[in-house]
């Protein structure tokens, strides 16, 4: 009962979190865009995408961390665990000194690459030097988040990263005021950064109570060797995410330039958000895929698994259903019209949407029981045909070819060869898994979007945030009605009575 707490905690800390988040985004995107303007914005944009890069070569030892210390900690290993994070602590002051001395010779090619304009030019370096520091930073600081991650204390760590995001976002708006510029957005990421790595340290050693050491005597080659496999292909798998879902600014700028960065990001923000409502679960029970793998409890793994499916594709589906609808008019009030680019791009990330609901689950499924070798393979394939075909389209069609380029490559690879190595460890075959999680939420968006285009009607103008707010609650009522009364089993059913109304969490669990 006390696991299922605090699984049940975590995940509600998370949405909470997700909820910070997307108050952060709405709130400063069009803060940002009036004092950096969209020349300055688009810069953000692509240093985002840069950084981003940068804070996977930690070389995939900070999701080891992760796995480890769930393996570890359901198996006793105490001295394993000691000796892990001390390995990590060495190897990433080593690694984040490498990469901060790289950026500094870097630095130079910035304003000639991006064709950035003059009274930019320096302001957008030190920028990118203090962001660059912060990755180094959030490296070290992550591994400490992870070890209360791999401890299932979701809880703890999502109240880390809610208080940093508050301090960003309440420091964000302090220095642009003050007229800091690009810099002041840099110096309050660093800030929260600082603030969330102490409280990590807090919990570890005051809160938690693991009995944990970590010293530099501690590190050994022989745990290095143990991890390392397991990291880089870790590692490999954080930069082809990179690639898939966050190079398309980088192509776009370079081609483009950085103002058409800025509308692609605002569209690609408000869609990517989406996929972080339903990726909370499997994100909350990655440490709990590892704890029943490392137990060979695979028959309650492999219900999980299903169960997570199903609930993932279910909250996707309303929720594109919105997006579709009230996309344009949502981006209209929130920073105007005419940094709208388009329903064509908001129509192929919707579909890019449905594809995270599916591979999601399976993918870190895959990561939490070690098994992600060919997932590796399959992820390089599909993040080197991203950038080629998104290349070619950008130059032929313009934007929207970033868009349509993630979709190809991810339909020619990952979409298919994920679910199947995810089925095929729990013991599922594709039929199962298809009828069991993907079919039956996805075919009840068909009813659904009937209904709504019947009260079509009887609707609110969606002119204000109040009313998109209401029609949406609408659609995703409808759909919820719909999908409980003829998408979900009998047993089902019971589960999420049990779940609303007595606090109980047993789908987790069994």
């Amino acid at each position: 009962m006390y696991q299922r707490g605090l699984i049940l905690r975590g995940i509600s800390l998370t949405y909470l979190h997700y909820f910070f988040h997307f108050v952060s985004i709405f709130l400063l995107t069009p803060i940002m865009l009036r004092y950096l303007g969209q020349e300055g914005f688009g810069l953000w944009a692509i240093f985002g995408s840069i950084v981003g890069y940068l804070s996977f070569f930690n070389l995939g030892l900070n999701t080891a961390v992760a796995k480890y210390t769930a393996e570890y900690a359901a198996l006793e290993k105490t001295d394993a665990l000691n000796s892990l994070f001390s390995t990590a602590l060495v190897a990433f002051s080593l690694l984040g000194s490498i990469i901060i001395l790289a950026s500094v010779g870097f630095m130079p090619f910035i304003p000639r690459l991006f064709e950035i304009p003059a009274e930019l030019s320096y302001p957008a370096r030190i920028t990118l030097f203090i962001m660059v520091v912060n990755t180094v930073l959030m490296i070290v600081g992550a591994m400490f988040g992870n070890i209360l991650y791999g401890y299932q204390r979701v809880d703890l760590w999502k109240i880390c990263v809610m208080i940093q995001l508050l301090v960003n976002m309440a420091l964000t708006v302090l220095f642009l005021y003050l007229g800091f510029g690009l810099v002041g957005v840099a110096c309050a990421s660093i800030l929260g950064t600082g603030v969330m790595s102490v409280l990590y340290l807090f919990f570890i050693y005051h809160g938690g109570r693991y009995g944990l050491a970590v010293s530099y005597r501690l590190a050994n080659l022989r745990m290095l060797k143990e991890i390392m496999p397991y990291s880089i292909r870790s590692f490999v798998l954080g930069i082809t995410s990179q690639v898939l879902y966050f190079t398309d600014n980088i192509v776009i700028g370079v081609i483009l330039g950085s103002g058409t960065v800025a509308l692609y990001s605002i569209a690609y923000r408000l869609c990517f958000l989406v996929t972080y409502v339903f990726s909370v679960i499997s994100t909350t029970l990655f440490p709990r895929f590892s704890n029943l793998y490392a137990l060979g409890r695979i028959e309650e793994l492999r219900v999980l698994f299903l169960r997570v499916t199903k609930i993932s594709v279910g909250i996707m589906t309303p929720l594109a259903i919105c997006l579709f609808l009230y996309g344009k008019q949502f981006i209209g009030l929130w920073v105007g019209n005419e940094n709208f680019i388009g329903m064509k791009v908001i129509s192929v990330l919707i579909i890019m949407d449905f594809f995270h609901a599916f591979g999601t689950t399976p993918g870190l499924l895959l990561q939490g029981i070690g098994k992600n070798q060919v997932f590796m393979f399959s992820e390089t394939v599909n993040a080197v045909l991203n950038i080629v075909v998104s290349i070619i389209l950008v130059k032929q069609v313009g934007a929207v070819g970033a868009a349509i380029g993630t979709l190809a490559a991810h339909i020619l690879t990952s979409c298919w060869v994920v679910p199947l190595l995810a089925c095929r460890y729990v013991g599922l075959s594709i039929p199962q898994y298809l009828k069991a999680g993907i079919i039956p939420p996805l075919l009840m968006g068909v009813p659904t979007v009937g209904l709504v285009l019947l009260l079509q009607d009887r609707l609110f103008m969606p002119d204000n945030y109040i009313s998109l707010g209401l029609n949406s609650l609408i659609v995703i009522t409808c759909y919820a009605v719909i999908y409980v009364f003829f998408g979900s089993s009998k047993v089902e059913r019971k589960m999420y009575v049990k779940f609303l109304f007595r606090r109980d969490s047993a789908w987790v669990e069994r």
